[in-house]
């Protein structure tokens, strides 16, 4: 196993371990003014994660390094000062998820997009999605945008978690 797959597992290990950890109540509860709640924080990164229609859609072979983009997307999604907005296709829900549910589709797909991590060829470039400022990635440079974009919302729920226990 590769050191981004070990990273990218332990990131939907760690996420799925927090929002199981946590009571309806809890999930549910905004922790401080201009939160998100530990719930909403999950439906954003379950929205995101459909990006696993990208990694198993059409693709062509790269003409440049596989991992050209991976420390540019891990660095500005790892630098918590940079405040960034999400796209509106991506923002959480209004109305609150059971804890079950939420836990058990975010189990379901961060396991399928870690098979096809661990299983599939991610030299390709993915041609179903540009993203902004980067273009087309290619499939190991959308793991990495998975698993940076993860960590920064587990951090995220870290702060959450730590203001709700106050």
């Amino acid at each position: 196993m590769n050191e981004l797959q070990k990273k990218l597992d332990n990131s939907f290990n760690q996420l799925i371990t927090k929002l199981s950890d946590l009571s309806q109540d809890k999930l549910d509860r905004v922790p401080f003014s201009g939160s998100w709640t530990a719930s909403q924080v999950g439906q954003h990164l379950l929205k995101s994660y459909q990006v696993v229609g990208v990694l198993q859609g059409p693709t062509e072979r790269s003409t440049r390094p596989a991992d050209q983009n991976v420390e540019s997307l891990c660095s500005m999604f790892l630098d918590r000062s940079i405040k960034m907005t999400s796209p509106e296709v991506l923002l959480p829900d209004a109305h609150a998820i059971p804890r079950e549910e939420l836990v058990g589709a975010l189990s379901g797909v961060t396991a399928q997009i870690s098979h096809f991590a661990a299983s599939e060829d991610l030299q390709p470039v993915c041609l179903g999605f540009e993203l902004p400022g980067f273009g087309y990635l290619t499939r190991l440079e959308w793991i990495a945008f998975i698993q940076a974009h993860t960590e920064r919302h587990l951090g995220q729920l870290n702060d959450i978690i730590t203001s709700l226990n106050r």
